[in-house]
């Protein structure tokens, strides 16, 4: 993902990331959620680069602090952040090494396993895997599905 884009919704924030619809988890009930159409600034991009670093770029949001180590994880991490203020919900992006969406997830608890479990899964468990390296990145949203902090892409390995 490029340093160069800016979201103003989760809407356009998804549609970005070139997802129709986002996989959500809450325990081990994943489901889908509909995109409705995004609003953005620019058409999502801007001509100056990112300035804060963070995943997702937008002036006056918070930095979510990322407790995940970024080696020896393995197949099945477990993915911690600490908690926003003000936060409902939180929406977790992970990317492979081209920088595509692997798998998301979105719920109100601030650690999910790969796969949108609450509980350390089996490493043969169905279900996503992480078997190389790649990249993620987490954001909180408000009631309102607003963004109000962020991450920044963080590298990950079995």
């Amino acid at each position: 993902m490029s340093g160069m884009q800016r979201f103003v919704s989760l809407t356009s924030f998804a549609l970005c990331l070139g997802l129709t619809s986002l996989a959500c988890g809450a325990a081990s009930d994943l489901t889908k959620a509909p995109i409705e159409e995004a609003t953005s600034l620019d058409d999502h991009e801007t001509s100056e680069p990112a300035s804060s670093g963070l995943f997702f770029d937008l002036d006056g949001i918070e930095e979510i602090e990322i407790l995940t180590p970024t080696e020896g994880v393995g197949l099945k991490p477990l993915f911690e952040w600490r908690p926003v203020t003000g936060a409902t919900n939180y929406l977790l992006v992970l990317q492979d090494a081209l920088e595509q969406t692997y798998w998301t997830w979105r719920g109100s608890s601030t650690s999910i396993y790969l796969g949108g479990v609450a509980t350390a899964p089996p490493e043969d468990a169905a279900g996503p895997v992480l078997q190389t390296d790649m990249t993620w990145a987490v954001v909180a949203l408000d009631a309102g599905d607003n963004v109000i902090a962020s991450s920044r892409l963080r590298s990950i390995s079995p």
